[in-house]
């Protein structure tokens, strides 16, 4: 194994890094490079068996807490969308949180009533509607495309032309 930052050590860790799904790539970055620098002799480019050991309790630890446990279902990132939200000419999203960080999501549009399964992530709700995957994201109102709505600051918005407001 090659030491150093560009070496396959760094490939390794790297794969290592990127099977932690919602990372963000500043945070691989980081780790990276705490890793290499823990786990290197001072200077040396020989593996200190000492600093993996402790590397390896470290990185367990930080990942257990930016990720939580693998197996149990995600925290709800949006609790405070709950309710409902609303839309032009009668329209309305209504948010209801479920066990698990999951969400009900009833949409009424001008055809009627429906409701999807949704799954809170960091910022945002995903949910199928139709064979199509959508993602409610909070915005304000012109962040909607909807001019009826452009004056308004609280509001989570599916796409363009698709958005529903708090106030």
């Amino acid at each position: 194994m090659k030491p150093g930052p560009d070496g396959e050590g760094a490939r390794l860790v790297d794969e290592r890094l990127r099977a932690w799904r919602g990372w963000r790539a500043e945070t691989l970055t980081a780790m990276r490079r705490l890793i290499h620098e823990a786990t290197f002799a001072r200077g040396a480019g020989l593996p200190d068996p000492q600093g993996l050991s402790t590397l390896a309790a470290m990185a367990a630890a930080a990942m257990a807490l930016a990720c939580g446990d693998a197996a149990s279902p995600p925290a709800p990132a949006t609790p405070q969308w709950q309710g409902e939200w609303n839309g032009v000419e009668g329209t309305f999203l209504r948010l209801v949180l479920q066990p698990g960080g999951r969400y009900r999501v009833i949409v009424k549009n001008l055809d009627g009533e429906r409701s999807f399964d949704g799954v809170a992530h960091a910022d945002h709700i995903v949910f199928e509607r139709d064979g199509v995957q959508e993602r409610l994201r909070a915005t304000d109102g012109a962040g909607t495309g909807m001019k009826w709505l452009a004056d308004k600051s609280t509001c989570l918005t599916v796409r363009a032309g698709e958005g529903y407001c708090r106030d």
